[in-house]
């Protein structure tokens, strides 16, 4: 579900992820997102389960 989650971060090419791992499995999960090409479709059902917010909100930042 993670590589899902960082492949739409970085779906228009022009978005920089960093995720954090210290674990080399990880590392490699992490390099396979850039591999998954959504289709519109896929976006279509993302966006379905999670709408765009209604109102500007701050991100949560731990």
């Amino acid at each position: 579900m993670f590589k899902i989650l960082l492949a739409w971060c970085i779906r228009n090419g022009q978005t920089i992820a960093i995720p954090q791992s210290s674990n080399t499995k990880h590392v490699m999960n992490n390099v396979k997102a850039a591999n998954i090409n959504l289709t519109k479709e896929d976006l279509a059902i993302i966006d379905s389960v999670y709408p765009e917010p209604s109102v500007s909100e701050p991100l949560a930042l731990w």
